[in-house]
């Protein structure tokens, strides 16, 4: 009978091993090609806001909505260099 359940823990053991030849899987939308695509639509969010605050600033009935396109600025600087970080550190891992 014991023999039984040290088989069964053996299954068991040899299930929840992973095979050392596992291939690491990236999701899509972290893939290079969308990475690039990302960099370029913020490049143009980052373009557009300093649009927007030149808009702002010579027009004085838009003066205070100015944190709009400052926000987005800031917001399109963040994804800009994390995805830029992203990009270098998947290149120097290789």
């Amino acid at each position: 009978m014991l023999s039984v359940f040290e088989n069964i823990n053996t299954i068991l053991s040899m299930r929840s091993k992973n095979p050392l030849f596992r291939r690491v899987i990236i999701p899509w939308y972290d893939t290079e090609p969308v990475c690039f695509l990302t960099l370029i639509f913020s490049a143009a969010i980052i373009v557009f806001s300093l649009a927007g605050i030149y808009e702002a600033n010579s027009t004085p009935e838009f003066q205070a909505h100015i944190w709009v396109p400052i926000l987005l600025l800031i917001m399109g600087i963040v994804v800009f260099i994390s995805t830029l970080m992203r990009l270098i550190l998947r290149k120097y891992e290789r």
